[in-house]
């Protein structure tokens, strides 16, 4: 309804002059039929010259000027008494007899009053910037010490008056016509109210959604007035329709606003993104894109390698985006700029830019390590969210309420990530309609084909399938439990305050947006006491079960169902779902180095890599040495004292050949000997390596059942235990 009223203001600034006719006669004593300061002659003229500025208070400490005066919402005339305006000349408007008819003085008069007031005010400002002129009206006129500058001004978003922006979440706080009480208006307070301000013409409410997502700053200013930039967005907008990928497009948005904020800088004029779009502006691009991604000329490497990677693609797309606009319109000429600049881009960008960044990416991975959760902690965050789960369904049957199943929720979508190895936004969305095709069991036919534990396994868990990754489909797995405690959740969906038109299962309430996954798993391995909780992630628990699946030997079929489940293509998990690097050159390769330096390449003749036994000898005299290299061939625990390895050290000093080692009599392992070992130091056995004398010692410590061992038993039997996986199950291959 505003922009019907605001062609009023642009008629009186595109004159730059005041009308003697909007001075109302009744006024002319309080205003003495002076020309309105905000659109003064001369004040005008100086508009035009300079741009926008904003109307400043007279006051001084011993004096007031009652000077200021505010446009009508119906005429466009500016008043210095609006109340006797409005009954005089707008009685007739519905509004008008509606505040008229209420008695002077009352609250709801001044409300309304207030409410009309700002709305004339506002329209002027809005015809003021889109016509990029004149002096904006702010509710609060700063002083002549205040230096603020009219772009740090905007409206509020509940009664249109414009305020600056930092002290914005202040008014609204206590704006009488804000009618939120979700206790949400000082979230993104600047963000909506700049939705407010004129900006190119966009029909798409899901990017105005975006928008409102946007940090106001100057980025986001250049995205919102960009026209290219925004069609960008709407494209990306049409490929992913999910509400989850409005972040994803608000970043690329961003990026390239970041991109014409540099040009900009670098150029010092005003351009707009679909200005760069020219050949002959290349090599100008792409050191913008440099100076973003923080490249170093010296060592040739860039800070932000993905950055400059991103960007290029971007550039290519609006290139894209440019041509099927010039296309439309017939432009020919813009056609050939817009094709000239794409076939640069894929001829050079890859020479000028992205070689350069891909070089560097691959450099910072050299010499990382893998990190994967251990077994210990991902028992601990079972054992943690069974006890919790436990605790939150009684007290939700209790005495339910929001924060109960909030809490709920939280745990119950942790366990689904954590027994599933889901990508953690996978689980996040499960929508209710996918809930419910829930199936149990197989197949009579199948079942029968199965063997009885498998039949037990069916018949206990529960399936259904949900998006995954590029559209396909997941299946998701529940236990019995699990099950009960989301059936739970369904049920209290209603009492915990879950919009009606929210489809997901792990909802926020009072949202239309669903949990994060990665933000729950990250809480409950804090809150379980894990060794380290950092590795438990959604992508290293999806590594770990696919890196450890190859110790199960499994056969080509039964790797195709593995990787399907978890929704890999078999080529991918194939290729990055390996054991690490670093273990396998060190458990295969170097057999053959060894056996090389040795003089034994002949003697291992015909062997495959599995069946090569290499001998390590020990330096007695380095103790560290000792620790880490201490090698058995059997898989007996042979154990040598050192009076033993002295009396062998002084019979190779005395030439004396028939020497041999003595044995001490093998104690065998007890289950529960090696349970204790492996809840304490099993994580050494699932990364495949050797503890030290430090962690043998502490497992001693902590464990009583080992009593009769020594740290040296401790480390041979978990380096036999390695030795055995990795020649049972062929690691080498």
């Amino acid at each position: 309804m505003i922009s019907k009223y605001t062609g009023h203001f642009v008629e009186v600034i595109e004159r730059g002059a005041v009308l003697d006719e909007v001075v109302d006669a009744s006024d002319e004593s309080s205003a003495e039929s002076e020309v309105f300061p905000m659109l003064g002659v001369e004040e005008a003229s100086s508009s035009l010259r300079t741009g926008l500025s904003i109307k400043q208070t007279q006051n001084t400490k011993h004096k007031r000027k009652w000077d200021r005066k505010n446009a009508c919402f119906f005429c466009g005339e500016f008043k210095a008494k609006i109340p006797r305006h409005l009954e005089e000349r707008h009685s007739c408007e519905t509004e008008v007899a509606k505040f008229m008819a209420l008695p002077k003085g009352s609250k709801e008069r001044r409300l309304i009053l207030k409410e009309l007031t700002n709305k004339g005010n506002f329209a002027y400002n809005i015809a003021v910037l889109e016509k990029g002129n004149g002096e904006l009206l702010p509710t609060k006129r700063p002083s002549k010490q205040q230096c603020v500058k009219p772009d740090q001004y905007s409206p509020c978003e509940f009664c249109l008056g414009f305020y600056i922006k930092r002290d914005l979440w202040k008014h609204q706080k206590n704006c009488q016509h804000n009618t939120k009480t979700d206790g949400t208006v000082n979230r993104g307070v600047k963000s909506r109210s700049a939705l407010l301000l004129p900006s190119p013409a966009i029909n798409n409410e899901k990017i105005t959604e975006i928008l409102k997502t946007m940090q106001d700053d100057e980025v986001t200013k250049v995205v919102r007035n960009d026209i290219l930039i925004l069609t960008f967005g709407e494209k990306l907008l049409k490929v992913g329709k999910e509400q989850h990928n409005r972040h994803f497009i608000s970043q690329k948005m961003r990026e390239l606003g970041r991109f014409v904020l540099k040009v900009q800088e670098i150029e010092k004029e005003e351009l707009s993104l679909e200005d760069t779009i020219y050949a002959s502006r290349f090599l100008k691009n792409v050191n913008a894109v440099k100076y973003l991604a923080g490249f170093d000329e010296d060592n040739q490497t860039y800070r932000i390698p993905t950055l400059a990677l991103k960007l290029g693609t971007s550039l290519k797309k609006c290139a894209k985006i440019v041509k099927a606009q010039a296309l439309l319109k017939g432009d020919i000429s813009k056609k050939k700029d817009a094709d000239d600049f794409y076939e640069l881009c894929e001829m050079e960008w890859n020479d000028t830019v992205s070689a350069t960044a891909l070089k560097t990416l691959k450099e910072k991975k050299w010499n990382k390590p893998q990190m994967l959760p251990i077994v210990e902690d991902i028992s601990s965050l079972h054992a943690h969210l069974k006890v919790a789960g436990s605790k939150y369904m009684q007290e939700i049957k209790d005495n339910a309420s929001e924060n109960t199943w909030y809490i709920l929720a939280k745990i119950i979508l942790t366990e689904v990530i954590l027994f599933n190895r889901r990508r953690s936004g996978e689980a996040s969305r499960i929508k209710v309609e996918d809930y419910q095709k829930i199936k149990s069991g197989a197949d009579v036919e199948m079942n029968k084909q199965l063997s009885k534990l498998e039949q037990k396994l069916c018949s206990s868990l529960h399936r259904f399938e949900v998006k995954g990754k590029r559209g396909n489909k997941v299946p998701i797995l529940l236990t019995d439990e699990m099950k009960k405690r989301v059936d739970i959740l369904m049920e209290y969906r209603n009492t915990a305050g879950v919009l009606p038109t929210n489809p997901y299962v792990f909802a926020i309430p009072q949202s239309d947006n669903c949990l994060r996954g990665s933000d729950c798993l990250r809480k409950f391995a804090m809150e379980c006491g894990a060794k380290h909780p950092e590795n438990i992630t959604s992508t290293r628990l999806r590594k770990h079960i696919a890196t450890l699946s190859q110790l199960y030997n499994l056969k080509e079929n039964e790797m195709d169902i593995l990787a399907q489940f978890m929704g890999h293509d078999i080529r991918i998990h194939r290729n990055f779902y390996r054991l690490p690097e670093d273990t396998l050159q060190m458990a295969t390769v170097s057999k053959i180095l060894l056996a090389q330096e040795n003089g034994k390449v002949f003697d291992f003749k015909g062997k495959s890599l599995e069946d090569i036994e290499v001998n390590m000898e020990v330096d007695e005299k380095d103790e560290e040495d000792e620790e880490e290299e201490d090698q058995l061939n059997t898989e007996s625990d042979i154990c040598e004292t050192e009076d033993e390895m002295e009396g062998k050290v002084q019979q190779n000093a005395e030439s004396t050949k028939n020497s041999s080692k003595r044995k001490q009599k093998r104690i065998p392992w007890t289950e529960s000997e090696k349970k204790a070992v492996k809840s304490e130091l099993g994580h050494f056995i699932t990364k495949m390596k050797v503890p030290g004398k430090l962690e043998c010692d502490r497992c001693l410590k902590n464990k009583k059942e080992l009593s009769r061992r020594s740290w040296k038993d401790i480390k041979n039997y978990i380096h036999n235990t390695v030795q055995t996986m990795k020649r049972k199950f062929g690691f080498n291959n």
